[in-house]
């Protein structure tokens, strides 16, 4: 939550949402990854933050880990098994070992361009957006090797893969390319209908997308053929909307100003 840190949210009864904890971070908190009993927050400028979440009602700061200040200003994280990737600004993905969760071991800085801005990890590939969309294999974790490079017409913000497709949210919309063979990328749908695309994600098929639009909020698609992907429907939101989770038939949005919004799909 930005400024204020890493909030814990029980969401046992998702009609009334309550607060349980809140940790603060030394920087923004830009990213959130979890792994077992603890969260690891992409801190901006302040590196990686470990916090044990065992107890979400008392959740307790296990400090920052930057590489002995080596660290630039961290935008996103993601995690496959022992394996912790950053999205390092200039510096391209930091690479950390969290075999043991609490003392992260900074491993390797991976050179992907000229500004890391996301980074999203399935258990095989790692997809980083650094003037393009890059594609990394993970069959060796802790030392991604490249597999491709997709350029991009616009700048890209946000990745996340479902079922064999990538979800890009880019400055002109979303795009969806066809991931199948990781070593040859397909783009196979294009959307532009808002001002802006901050985030997208999907169903565990792929078919049904969930986007968020900035100051145009929720926008729900059928991908079911991606070259004639249609709007199934639409929430307005106040402020803009930023980030989506969709779990167990529920989608959770975080916008700027608004706080967190929950919204339930009806499967027909």
């Amino acid at each position: 939550d930005g400024v204020s840190g890493l909030r814990s949210i029980n969401l046992s009864d998702p009609d009334s949402p309550v607060q349980s904890d809140i940790v603060a971070c030394a920087n923004q908190a830009k990213g959130v990854a979890i792994s077992g009993d603890f969260a690891f927050v992409a801190a901006g400028g302040a590196g990686l933050q470990v916090i044990n979440i065992s107890n979400p009602l008392d959740m307790v700061d296990g400090g920052y880990f930057t590489n002995d200040g080596d660290l630039a200003y961290v935008g996103s994280v993601t995690i496959s098994g022992d394996a912790l990737y950053l999205a390092e600004s200039g510096s391209g993905v930091a690479v950390f070992n969290i075999a043991n969760p609490s003392l992260p071991v900074f491993v390797q800085h991976l050179a992907t361009g000229s500004w890391a801005q996301d980074v999203f990890s399935t258990e095989t590939h790692l997809f980083v957006l650094d003037g393009g969309m890059k594609i990394f294999d993970l069959t060796t974790p802790l030392a991604p090797s490249e597999v491709s490079f997709t350029p991009l017409s616009g700048s890209g913000l946000r990745v996340t893969s479902k079922a064999d497709r990538a979800f890009v949210a880019c400055s002109d919309g979303l795009w969806i390319y066809g991931v199948g063979d990781p070593a040859e990328p397909l783009e196979i749908g294009h959307l532009d209908d808002w001002d802006s695309c901050k985030f997208a994600t999907s169903s565990a098929s792929g078919d049904t997308v969930f986007v968020a639009a900035g100051i145009q909020g929720l926008y729900i698609l059928d991908a079911t053929d991606p070259a004639e992907i249609e709007t199934i429907g639409s929430f307005d939101t106040i402020q803009a909307a930023l980030h989506i989770l969709y779990s167990d038939g529920l989608i959770h949005m975080c916008t700027s100003g608004e706080g967190l919004k929950i919204y339930q799909i009806d499967p027909h």
